[in-house]
């Protein structure tokens, strides 16, 4: 299969490079002067957020994403760091709910158990149909979000079922 990569994205792969370059920098530095991993992490979701909400406002953008809709949850692998890890646990007891086969494991009764402390993977993903055929990432949220990972370090917290996705998104166009 060959990939064709379009002009604008090698247009814009120097500044994506050197944002997230940029980012990693100030991650570092915040990292010393917050020692917290919870209160980092925390930093990370409210920066994330209003990226997000900033770029919302000014495209125009409608969101589909509701309480109830899990659709990301099934196909979507998700990363999160360190940090994030330690956030999560704090507010379960100190352990991670083992993956389920197909759907995330913090899903329950088709919403996000862990919504408020969701891993910057999730917060950066927006569905603007419902079923979410159509899905998309702000860039701005991406640029904090790689940094992030870099720094800090990451671990695949939740398998998604690509297959079973590739079937459901070939019937839902």
């Amino acid at each position: 299969m060959k990939v064709l990569l379009s002009d604008a994205l090698i247009q814009h792969a120097d500044f994506f490079r050197d944002a997230i370059l940029a980012m990693i920098s100030n991650l570092k530095k915040m990292n010393k002067k917050i020692p917290d991993p919870l209160k980092r992490a925390k930093t990370i979701h409210e920066s994330i957020d209003k990226l997000i909400k900033s770029e919302l406002e000014r495209s125009h953008i409608e969101v589909a994403c509701k309480k109830g809709c899990s659709g990301c949850c099934s196909y979507m692998d998700i990363m999160a760091t360190r940090d994030e890890v330690k956030l999560i646990k704090s507010t379960l007891s100190g352990k991670l709910p083992k993956d389920k086969e197909g759907h995330c494991q913090f899903l329950k009764d088709g919403a996000c158990s862990i919504y408020e402390v969701r891993p910057g993977a999730c917060r950066k993903l927006i569905a603007t149909s419902f079923p979410c055929t159509k899905r998309f990432v702000i860039f701005p949220a991406e640029v904090v979000w790689s940094a992030y990972v870099t720094v800090n370090g990451g671990e695949l917290i939740h398998k998604g079922n690509h297959e079973k996705s590739m079937v459901e998104r070939k019937a839902n166009p």
